[in-house]
């Protein structure tokens, strides 16, 4: 599986389930193309993050290249809403109310990291491990 909630985005929603490899080192041409595919496979999953019409655009664009795009409105991607904390006092319906809302949230935040996962792993697959290096997080390994 390619998320944290077990959807497989790469088999079965990406439009591009095998992205081209680059062989050898990344030309300006081949990280173009890859771009488009990562970018093509972001949109393919439905959202109501940044308007919808889009799907996880946002998410693989950066905030001035996502606002160019005609219609749109901001993609804000969710943060790790920890755990519920219910106000003192409130009533059954509240407490039921919180807790829907916290359990949107923290589905939304998971969808949103399993695309990201599926879309990075992706990237690993198609460019060498020697090019990627200096993106990976010194202490988790990580691009």
């Amino acid at each position: 599986m390619n998320s944290i909630r077990g959807i497989d985005y790469k088999n079965t929603i990406f439009d591009h389930p095998d992205v081209t490899k680059i062989h050898g080192e990344p030309t300006t041409q081949a990280l173009l193309d890859l771009q488009k595919e990562i970018r093509a496979n972001a949109v393919s999953v439905h959202t109501t993050l940044g308007g919808g019409k889009y799907g996880h655009l946002g998410l693989v664009c950066d905030n001035d290249a996502y606002s160019e795009i005609e219609h749109t409105v901001p993609y804000v991607r969710p943060t790790n809403p920890g755990d519920l904390v219910v106000a003192e006092g409130a009533t059954q319906y509240q407490i039921a109310q919180q807790k829907a809302e916290h359990e949107e949230a923290t589905r939304l935040f998971r969808e949103v990291l399993g695309e990201e996962r599926a879309l990075i792993q992706q990237i690993n697959g198609a460019i060498e491990a020697k090019y990627l290096r200096a993106l990976r997080n010194p202490v988790t390994q990580k691009i």
